[in-house]
Formats: structure tokens, C-alpha cells, sequence
């Protein structure tokens, strides 16, 4: 349902918070149609993520070949933000999943550059940005903004971000809208009056654009936001804009839902298009072909998500909250209506309850639509899913030895160690640097391709076939996963340098290095083995023995100083494969 509701009285229905995708400037090639037979129209994919996560918006990246995955963001239930990266092996092959990192607030939108460049935004003004090294929060111009959308332009240099904060001494929703320039986050108050930016999107070339909410509709051209004129609604009429699309440095679609101010009007679905410098009211004043997905004596509908992928073709989701009576209980149906050559009709869907928050497609048959309690809707990809590694049949599991002679064995864990990781494994320290395998070589997606990797005690490898040796195995950013969520912690807070001519400051990171555990960076591998450090050095309980040591966090690790040990060893490197595989079940 819109987060709009004081606009729309309907006594029967529980209105529900618009979650609107973000969405990239960015085309590319058409992708090829499946390799694989894929069942024509819309199925559900089951066991992707938890049950417990509501997604609000979604992203694939598209290449000439093969869809590389898709990104999903959202919140899990708690109070956290989390994105899971999505794996498809071939089209139409079975789907896997990755939590590919958490964050204290809920995240409402996200848009995907490449690999290294992806952006997300969520409630307490949170702006998070993956690069090489993995994600990192951007702190926001604007302190308290709820942010529902974000787009990023061309190749990155430049971006927008907009939602709402409230203002103190009135309690009213004042706009808050952000612009990316000079690679760093500014304030725009371009947009004046009060209320709030549901959704915002640009054309392709990035000159033209449209946000909308409860400011109305303002458009972006020649450097400068204008108010546009909302196409005029009968008597006693209200409607809401949840969620806008540019086509075009002209053309737009923006969808919601419109209603009466009376006790009995319900909500219907709401869409108007931009075309010759005017907008025009399309939904509800033209009727949707097909059948409805559910028929019951009250309907509201709400449209929360728009996507077009040209100017002939594009998906609408929402819900559809029913009951019999006006006090009986409410049920959300998801909603999911198609625009293709100039009319709008119902797509069938495979289930009768839920609702969605977003979708994106790459073609008119090819798309993924999203929403709340896990639901994951594909056309055109399939639907089957890697079963997800249990305790019992995980790459942890113990093997038996092989007895190949190009193959080390490892008794003490049951794993194995082979090619380049081997290789690595005796260049680089061995034992001492990564402690033992503890899992044997698997696939795992890494951002959203898959990798081969293989946990040790004190790390992961990745093999990376795309670099050459010896930058084809890469290690792990550890430290940063088991550190998600301590941002917000003193001692992973960026610091000024030490007034210390014996420390080290890394300005990348913004913590020092000093004493003992510089020592150990520097003769153990540095950079390439350990990262920069992400924390400064503090007083941690041991989840191992309980006992309080100083540690320091690095990307790659967390070392460790054992005052009880002989002085070689008084510096230890953290088992954080371990922790990783503890989390996730795979050992006790």
C-alpha cells in the first residue's frame, strides 16, 4: 500500500509502506533468450532468501551472453538492511544465493554500475557504496532522511538520491534530495514546499529526469528542477505517486494509486504517462485487460514499482488487499500488470498472497519481480534452486584422502589442497599465515558472480581466472565481514594520524599502525596479505577462551596479541574462516 494513507481515509485497510526500486541510466546489449526450456509466464522462487526478508527492489546486471545474477536489497525483519547477491547457472539453470552484506538500517533502493561500483540507500540517512575492496557507508549531507531512491548517471561520476526527513519544529515531511558530483554527496534544495520524493528517474543520457511523491512531480532539464502540472482528478478524488520512470528526455511513466475521500471509495490503481511536455491520467480512466488476480466485495489497489525497458514495453507491481466485508480481515494479493504496445492487461501469477515492491526487466520476457516475506517472482529464467549447504553435506564436510600425489591432505580437518591454492598456500606462509583447509574447493558467488574458493582457518582464496599469477588467487576480505554492523564502534570510526613518528597512517581507512602489530604487517606480507587496517588496536573478549586481548581488525584479518606466549608467537592472526563457517552452520 502507499505510504501516503493520511491521504486516502479507507477504514477497512491497513496501508503499507511504498518500498520503490532504484533504477541505473545504464543499457546494455539485449540478452539472448534461454538456452535452457524455461515454462512460459511468471513462477515463484522458492529458498532464496529467508522468509523473514522483505525486498524492496532489485537489480540485474545484463552482458552481451548471460545474466550475471541480480542484486536484491531490503531489510530482514530486525531493524537490519541486508543485500543478497543472485547466481543463475546458465539460462533457465538453478538459482543461488549470497548474503552479500548487512547494514544497521533498512536499505529501500539499490542500482548496479558493475562489479566494483554499486550503490545502495536506506531510513536513517544511510548511503552505502561497494567498490573493490568490498562495502563501505557513506556518510549523508542530510542527518535523519528516510532515502527511498537512488540512480546513479553514465559512468558514475555523477548521481542522485532522494526521499524525506522530518522537520523539528513542525513534525511535517520535508523533501531531501542528494546529488553525486566530485565524488562526494551533496544537498539540493531544489525542491521546495513539504512532503516527500518517493521515487526519482533519469533518461539514458542523464540530462532529463522526474522524481515524484507527495511534492507532486518535478522535472529535471538543463541543469534546473520545475514543478510539472499532475493531470487534474474528478471532485473528492485523491491519489498518491509512489513511483516514476523516464523513457526518454520526454516521455515518463509514474504509478500509485487514486481514491475518494469517503469511508467506502477504495483504491484503484493509479498510472499517468508524460508525452509532448504534458502528463496524462491513463489508470484508472482505461480499464486493465484480462482478469484480476482476486475478485472480493472490497479491493484496494496500490501500483508501488514501474519499470520500463523501452517505450513499448514495461511491468507495473503492487497488491491488491481484499476482504469480504468492510471489518472482516484483509488479505494482500500480489499485482502485476503488463504494458505492451500501448495497453495494459494482467499478467497470471503463480500465487494469491503477498505483495511486490519492485521488478526490472531486460525484455519483454525476461524479468524478476520482488517483495515482501522472501517472495522472488522470475519470467523467462526459470525458477530451480541450488539446495543451500547444510551441516551434513556442506564444503565443510570431511573427505577422505585421496592419495594423489599432487594432492596434500590434511588429516587433522579432513580437506584437501590443490592446484594454484596450493600453490599459494606454500608461497605465502602456509600454516602459520592461514591455518588449515576447512572447507574443500566450492563455488560461492562473490558480488554477483561465482567464484572458486576455499576456506582455511584464518581466511578464504578466491581463484580468479580473469588475472594473471600470481594475482589469480585473492584472498578474502574477512575482517570486513565479520565486522558488519560495527561501523558505528570507536575504534572502527575513522581517526586523525598519531603524532607518532613509530605509527603508520593509512588515509584509505583512516587508522593507525603502531608497536608489535606493525611489525607483523610489515614482515608478514603487508598489504597484499593482511589489507588495510579497518579498526584502530582495542581491548576485545576472545569468543574462543573468553578472554580479553588487544586486537586490531584488518580487511583480510584480525591479529591478536597473546602477551602469554613466547615473543615469535605474541602476535596471532584471528581464526575468522572459522567465525565465518560458525555463523553459518557449517561447523560448531
Amino acid at each position: 500500500m502507499s505510504k501516503h494513507n493520511e491521504l486516502l481515509t479507507i477504514a477497512s485497510v491497513a496501508m503499507l509502506l511504498l518500498l520503490i526500486v532504484g533504477s541505473s541510466s545504464n543499457t546494455a546489449a539485449q540478452i539472448k533468450q534461454p538456452g535452457q526450456p524455461v515454462p512460459p509466464g511468471w513462477q515463484v522462487i522458492t529458498g532464496l532468501v529467508p522468509s523473514g526478508v522483505s525486498l524492496n527492489s532489485v537489480y540485474i546486471p545484463r552482458t552481451v551472453d548471460t545474466p550475471a545474477g541480480a542484486f536484491v536489497a531490503g531489510n530482514d525483519g530486525t531493524g537490519h538492511g541486508v543485500v543478497y547477491a543472485l547466481s543463475q547457472r546458465g539460462f533457465g539453470g538453478p538459482w543461488s544465493s549470497q548474503l552479500d552484506q548487512s547494514f544497521p538500517n533498512p536499505l529501500r533502493a539499490l542500482v548496479w554500475l558493475n562489479g566494483e561500483n554499486v550503490w545502495a540507500v536506506g531510513d536513517g540517512s544511510l548511503i552505502a557504496h561497494r567498490d573493490a575492496s568490498g562495502w563501505h557507508q557513506i556518510s549523508s549531507p542530510v542527518p535523519n532522511a528516510n532515502l527511498h531512491a537512488i540512480q546513479i548517471l553514465g559512468t558514475g561520476n555523477e548521481g542522485w538520491a532522494a526521499g524525506a526527513t522530518i522537520d523539528a519544529s513542525s513534525g511535517q515531511l520535508q523533501p531531501a534530495l542528494l546529488h553525486y558530483k566530485s565524488g562526494q554527496w551533496q544537498q539540493d534544495n531544489s525542491i521546495t514546499g513539504s512532503g516527500d520524493i518517493a521515487a526519482l528517474s533519469f533518461d539514458f543520457a542523464g540530462d532529463s529526469g522526474w522524481l515524484v511523491g507527495t511534492v507532486g512531480i518535478w522535472h529535471y532539464q538543463n541543469g534546473n528542477w520545475s514543478k510539472e502540472t499532475t493531470p487534474a482528478l474528478c471532485a473528492g478524488c485523491t491519489s498518491s505517486l509512489d513511483a516514476v520512470k523516464a523513457i526518454s528526455s520526454d516521455e515518463a511513466w509514474a504509478v500509485g494509486s487514486s481514491g475518494g475521500t469517503c469511508n467506502t471509495c477504495m483504491l484503484q490503481p493509479y498510472a499517468i504517462h508524460r508525452s509532448g511536455g504534458n502528463w496524462q491520467a491513463v489508470l484508472p480512466d482505461t480499464a486493465i485487460a484480462g482478469t484480476a488476480p482476486v475478485n472480493d466485495n472490497y479491493m484496494a489497489t496500490q501500483l508501488n514499482a514501474v519499470y520500463f525497458t523501452d517505450a513499448n514495453t514495461g511491468f507495473a507491481v503492487g497488491n491488491i488487499t481484499h476482504s469480504i466485508t468492510r471489518t472482516s480481515p484483509a488479505t494482500a494479493a500480489p499485482l502485476l500488470i503488463r504494458y505492451q504496445n500501448g495497453n495494459w492487461s494482467y499478467d497470471p501469477l503463480p500465487i494469491k498472497q503477498g505483495l511486490l515492491n519492485a521488478v526490472y526487466a531486460t525484455g519483454p520476457n525476461t524479468a524478476l519481480a520482488v517483495g515482501a516475506q522472501g517472495l522472488i517472482l522470475s519470467d523467462g529464467y526459470g525458477s530451480s534452486v541450488n539446495p543451500s549447504p547444510t551441516p551434513g553435506s556442506s564444503p565443510a564436510t570431511r573427505v577422505a584422502d585421496p592419495h594423489d600425489a599432487n594432492v596434500t591432505y590434511f588429516d587433522q580437518t579432513g580437506h584437501t589442497l590443490r592446484g594454484p591454492f596450493r600453490d599459494y598456500w606454500n608461497a605465502h606462509g602456509g600454516l602459520a599465515q592461514f591455518g588449515y583447509p576447512i572447507t574443500e574447493q566450492f563455488a560461492e558467488g562473490s558480488g554477483i558472480t561465482s567464484y572458486m574458493v576455499q576456506y582455511f582457518e584464518r581466511n578464504r582464496f578466491e581463484l580468479h581466472p580473469e588475472n594473471q599469477p600470481p594475482f589469480n588467487v585473492l584472498l578474502g576480505l574477512l575482517g570486513h565481514t565479520v565486522t558488519v554492523g560495527r561501523e558505528g564502534e570507536l575504534p572502527f570510526k575513522r581517526t586523525p594520524a598519531m603524532a607518532n613518528p613509530a605509527a603508520v597512517y593509512f588515509d584509505a581507512t583512516g587508522h593507525n599502525l603502531i608497536g608489535p602489530f606493525r611489525a607483523y604487517w610489515e614482515q608478514h606480507g603487508g598489504l597484499a596479505i593482511y589489507g588495510y587496517p579497518i579498526s584502530e588496536q582495542f581491548s576485545e573478549v576472545s569468543k574462543t577462551d573468553g578472554k580479553t586481548y588487544m586486537v586490531q581488525y584488518f580487511e583480510r584479518n584480525r591479529f591478536e596479541f597473546h602477551p602469554e606466549l613466547p615473543a615469535p608467537y605474541q602476535v596471532s592472526l584471528g581464526l575468522l574462516g572459522v567465525q565465518v563457517l560458525q555463523q553459518r552452520g557449517w561447523l560448531p
